[in-house]
């Protein structure tokens, strides 16, 4: 497994021009027959992908030109900005874990990014990785809505490691479910601890967290998840729309916008991955994986500094579990 070859950031002047370009444009573009979103991204020409930045806008279907009456026919430019037409079928979060890789899905003394994590009745999926509460400054674990719930109105559950899937009457019960959001920018759900087991800054075949950056064009990325482990890829759209299937129910579709998308490792994001940190090449927090496509080459991430809004959490300033225990057992010796 090595680095991607073809990543390599795009110059972000350009790249917010372009997004100036798609929130300026995006109410006209959206009136075209099948277009189901838009996105900033690279260009993508028989299949392979281009080092040309587009507007790229997401069709349900690519209809023959001829067939088109010419009012309903795309702009090949927008303010001087490429267009790339894209069919794009409804995503899905990764519900019903497979095939786990068998360092991520076993149990675990201590928490750390990249295992499976449950909510007891609900499901399997990845501990994302140790934060801290704005409020309480206590450490929590980040995963996704859809680990932790079943529906928008989500209730305080059980958190398990291993999950029930993986543990098969050997998961503990670790903590409960805090909060969690779900709307047009984020899945996420923040966990608390019991005390059962400490939470560590690390992920697994990574290492330590480093500091948030923001998602970046063309950046080389990296995953530690509960099914498919270590997968490498390339962030290929970092303001792209999404439809996303089984959000809230059997067969519902849910509708994000400004979302990262990437590509990589054959199957680097599979079903039970989800809550997965998307991390830069040097252990640094670029977002939150919560979907893929079926076959999951590519998947979409939500930015981290969305997420840590949602949920009023941060990465770096608070006290972990077995730093509060430590200073208050210096304080009654």
């Amino acid at each position: 497994m090595t680095v991607p070859k073809d990543a390599r950031p795009f110059p972000k002047k350009a790249v917010d021009a372009a997004k100036a370009i798609k929130a300026r444009r995006a109410p006209a573009l959206r009136a075209y027959p099948h277009v189901c979103g838009l996105g900033v991204g690279f260009k993508v020409k028989g299949g392979k992908r281009l080092p040309t930045l587009a507007l790229r806008v997401y069709v349900t279907d690519k209809v023959p030109l001829g067939r088109l009456k010419p009012a309903d026919r795309l702009p090949r430019t927008v303010d001087g900005l490429p267009v790339d037409v894209i069919v794009r079928r409804p995503r899905i979060r990764m519900f019903d874990p497979y095939h786990p890789a068998p360092t991520h899905s076993i149990p675990y003394g201590v928490l750390l990014g990249g295992i499976t994590v449950g909510v007891e009745g609900i499901g399997t999926g990845t501990l994302g990785g140790s934060m801290f509460e704005n409020g309480s400054l206590l450490d929590v674990i980040l995963t996704n809505w859809h680990v932790a719930c079943l529906e928008i109105d989500c209730r305080s559950g059980n958190v398990l490691q291993p999950s029930e899937f993986d543990g098969r009457g050997r998961e503990r019960r670790v903590g409960t479910v805090l909060r969690s959001v779900l709307d047009e920018r984020v899945d996420c759900a923040i966990l608390g601890l019991n005390g059962v087991a400490f939470l560590e800054r690390t992920v697994l075949d990574v290492g330590q967290m480093g500091v948030v950056v923001p998602a970046e064009l063309g950046m080389a990325i990296q995953k530690s998840g509960r099914t498919s482990g270590l997968t490498l890829g390339t962030i290929i759209d970092v303001d792209g729309d999404v439809d996303v299937s089984n959000a809230s129910g059997e067969g519902s579709v849910f509708h994000h916008t400004g979302q990262i998308e990437f590509e990589g490792d054959d199957g680097m994001v599979q079903r039970g991955d989800s809550g997965s940190l998307m991390l830069d090449m040097n252990g640094n927090v670029v977002g939150l994986v919560y979907a893929a496509t079926e076959d999951g080459d590519s998947g979409h991430a939500c930015h981290i500094q969305d997420v840590f809004n949602a949920l009023d959490i941060n990465l770096t300033a608070g006290m972990s579990q077995q730093d509060l225990i430590a200073a208050t057992t210096g304080v009654f010796e």
